[in-house]
């Protein structure tokens, strides 16, 4: 399947189809789903569940299972950067320090929907960021459980790869419970570059820079924006501009995206130049490709 140059590209009736056969396979599955301490852990086994459906609806309509947990773990990720935006946005408000903001943010996940006793977990004490050793997923319980451990290794665990980066983190993991490893051992560490994601500076940093580097005088002016203009390729239906359009927006420095179905363009709007290549890379993470 993914040899085939057409792979990958769906149509509307397509997509459609396969939403309303996951929720039909959701549907008889939910009845037995194992009962859970927590509203969070209830609720993260009765998304597996779904995820799991998804996966077979995508096989189902003749999706190799590789490329089928690759394109379930790219709709995960969509879901899951809203909690993980949502965390992001509180603690910049709450701290300007980089490893409290990530260490809330750990916190805030593993009060819900990631809560003991549902989950069980051990704090472990590390300086420049969080780390903790997990006992027990239930998401790794129940696909574990349903031959379906590549998916939750290939989609559940591989999204806290994702959430590290954008809460300006590294994490680093040499097991996973469903991998068959006593625990996930969770090291989450700030990077040295957090500030240039758009975490702002630290307050030691602000302490030994001059005033005139925050401070914008009566007679600078605000950069004048830009825009640029590009041709993608692939593009067919309106979920494939939403895509395009979510996926760029996510460019550091980006202010504004159009995309038009019509005549396959897509402009961007800037204070500052934005790379070509940054573009092309989401435009080629969304799916589709720069002429």
């Amino acid at each position: 399947m993914r040899t085939d140059a057409t792979a990958g590209r769906f149509t509307a009736r397509q997509v459609n189809r396969d939403v309303e056969d996951a929720f039909t396979n959701f549907q008889s599955r939910a009845g037995d789903l194992p009962r859970e301490p927590t509203l969070g852990s209830r609720q993260n086994v009765a998304l597996a569940a779904l995820t799991l459906s998804f996966l077979e609806a995508l096989e189902a309509d003749g999706i190799e299972r590789s490329y089928a947990i690759e394109l379930t773990a790219d709709t995960c990720w969509r879901v899951y950067r809203r909690w993980g935006q949502v965390t992001q946005a509180a603690t910049r408000l709450l701290s300007r320090d980089p490893v409290r903001r990530l260490r809330m943010s750990v916190d805030a996940f593993l009060t819900f929907p990631f809560g003991r006793p549902g989950y069980q977990f051990d704090d472990v004490e590390q300086a420049e960021g969080r780390a903790l050793d997990m006992q027990r997923c239930p998401v790794a319980d129940y696909l574990g459980s349903r031959g379906a451990a590549d998916l939750c290794a290939d989609s559940w665990c591989n999204l806290d790869y994702a959430l590290a980066e954008m809460w300006g983190a590294t994490l680093r993991r040499s097991g996973t419970l469903v991998g068959g490893s006593p625990c996930c051992d969770f090291r989450f560490r700030v990077t040295s570059d957090e500030h240039e994601k758009g975490y702002g500076p630290s307050p030691s940093s602000i302490a030994h820079e001059p005033s005139s580097i925050h401070r914008r005088t009566h007679q600078e002016e605000a950069p004048m924006s830009q825009t640029s203009t590009y041709t993608v390729t692939g593009m067919t239906c309106g979920h494939c501009v939403a895509s395009v359009t979510e996926e760029v927006e996510q460019i550091p420095g980006v202010d504004s995206v159009e995309v038009v179905l019509e005549t396959n363009t897509l402009s961007v709007t800037s204070q500052q130049p934005v790379e070509e290549s940054a573009v092309r890379a989401a435009v080629e993470e969304a799916g589709y490709n720069l002429a």
